[in-house]
């Protein structure tokens, strides 16, 4: 830690003002048209009357698919030089994609979610398990293939996170975003209910941020939303169930160092001695 506030400390730093909008819609919500005309409206207003540079909501936030037609429409309600960042569902070549969007006034960037919910966004072995389709549908999403690094301006770029790719922490770094000066994990938890799933997967965020020694943005539909410094520290949050809006300025720091490398290690480490004393566990039973 002390080595950390001293590099901190050496290093200069910029700020971004950025707003997290946490909607608060259910699940059961997507399948009321009247209500899908009422979530768009709420979103483009509150684009419209936020001051931030970074606005942002949930996973499959934008109730309709996500067409050229919707992105305009989205860039004429926003004042520059603000950003928005949404997810939603897109179509390419008859295959969807759970896509993360980055939207400006004039032009627009996306990242399409690569780990996939088995269950949840695909049926594996659909003709076997076809009953599946109330949850996921008659059509599976399809993995991403662009690369996890979006360009929020000419000095920050972010690694874009969907929903629990954030768990999935040997497979986000990589060369191309290695150096990547904030992560923006965009979630829907509203299918666990008030349970311990939201929580449980809050916690993972938080080691993300710290053991890649980035600022994490994260936002929920339901909650919970957060703030969190390159320490795994929350700066502010929205609860769990709650419909609010939360304004902050998060600071970029030049240092890039991370410590995924040595989380790696004390991984495997724990994982050896997991398997260590389940082998000397079997031999003392066996006596």
């Amino acid at each position: 830690m002390i080595s950390r506030t001293f590099l901190i400390k050496k290093t200069s730093s910029q700020y971004l003002k950025i707003s997290i909008v946490q909607l608060n819609f259910f699940n059961n919500q997507y399948l009321d048209k009247n209500n899908l005309i009422i979530r768009e409206k709420n979103i483009i207003d509150n684009i419209k009357e936020n001051k931030s540079d970074i606005i942002l909501f949930a996973e499959n936030d934008y109730p309709v698919l996500m067409d050229n037609k919707n992105i305009i429409f989205i860039q004429d309600n926003i004042k520059y030089p603000a950003k928005i960042i949404i997810g939603g569902t897109r179509k390419e070549k008859n295959q969807y994609f759970n896509s993360l969007f980055l939207i400006d006034k004039n032009s627009y960037q996306k990242f399409d979610k690569k780990i996939l919910v088995p269950f949840g966004e695909f049926i594996p072995f659909r003709k076997i398990f076809n009953f599946m389709e109330f949850i996921v549908g008659t059509s599976d999403y399809s993995k991403g293939t662009d690369k996890r690094i979006l360009k929020l301006n000419n000095n920050i770029n972010f690694l874009p996170v969907i929903c629990y790719e954030i768990i999935y922490f040997w497979k986000l770094l990589n060369q191309d975003n290695f150096y990547s000066d904030i992560i923006i994990n965009l979630t829907n938890d509203s299918w666990f209910g008030k349970f311990s799933g939201p929580y449980q997967h809050f916690y993972f965020s938080k080691l993300r941020a710290a053991e890649f020694n980035k600022p994490l943005i994260r936002i929920s539909n339901n909650g919970i939303s957060a703030f969190i410094n390159n320490y795994g520290k929350i700066i502010d949050y929205i609860g769990l169930g709650n419909t609010q809006t939360k304004n902050i300025s998060i600071r970029i720091y030049d240092n890039k160092k991370n410590y995924i490398i040595l989380h790696k290690i004390l991984f495997s480490l724990i994982m050896i001695l997991i398997v260590f004393c389940s082998i000397l566990n079997k031999k003392n039973e066996d006596k």
